[in-house]
């Protein structure tokens, strides 16, 4: 269902999955939506390994 809305590469990420006569979303706005998910992403890995290492920390 997915594949027939979307088109046969929606699973892939950023622009690679995009195609812009299915979704209207043009590959500038999805590179940009892939760009900011990963920052976010990156920052939480970021703050969960900070907060790991003071944890570590106050333990040992």
């Amino acid at each position: 269902v997915k594949s027939y809305w979307l088109g046969p590469h929606y699973f892939k990420e950023g622009q690679e999955g995009n195609d812009i006569r299915r979704t209207n979303v043009p590959d500038i706005r999805v590179a940009y939506r892939f760009e900011t998910l990963c920052e976010e992403l990156n920052l939480i890995t970021q703050a969960v390994r900070s907060e790991e290492l003071e944890t570590l920390e106050e333990q040992g």
